[in-house]
């Protein structure tokens, strides 16, 4: 995997941003080796995705984030569902469960915890 040295820490580890994941972690230092000269031009992999939800009426956001990052490590493997070009490398759209392409966070959206927000289309020029 690409990544970045962000910070390094004690004890031989190293804080870095993997490129094409877009995540960051500690690793072990011995764990880092210098990528060949070439891979450094290569673009990102990695893409944001703009989750297309809102807080319900009168949610926190922190328990509610939490409730959104519990449905998703629950499951296996999602799909993106892009509904939006935001901006270059940004989308915005949903992570689906990957056999019924239900949203992953389904049950939220019922439970009033999230609203599904629909993008507005920019038909300037059109």
């Amino acid at each position: 995997c690409r990544a970045v040295v962000r910070e390094k820490g004690d004890r031989g580890k190293l804080y870095v941003e993997f490129v094409d994941f877009g995540t960051k972690d500690w690793v072990e230092r011995d764990k880092v080796r210098q990528v060949p000269v070439e891979w450094l031009s290569l673009p990102s992999l990695a893409v944001k995705l703009e989750l297309g939800i809102e807080l319900g009426d009168g949610m926190d956001e922190e328990i509610v984030g939490e409730k959104v990052w519990e449905s998703l490590a629950r499951e296996e493997r999602m799909l993106v569902r892009v509904e939006q070009l935001v901006d270059i490398g940004k989308l915005m759209g949903h992570l689906v469960e990957f056999d019924t392409l239900e949203l992953a966070y389904q049950e939220l959206v019922m439970k009033g915890f999230i609203t599904v927000v629909s993008p507005t289309c920019d038909t300037r020029g059109v």
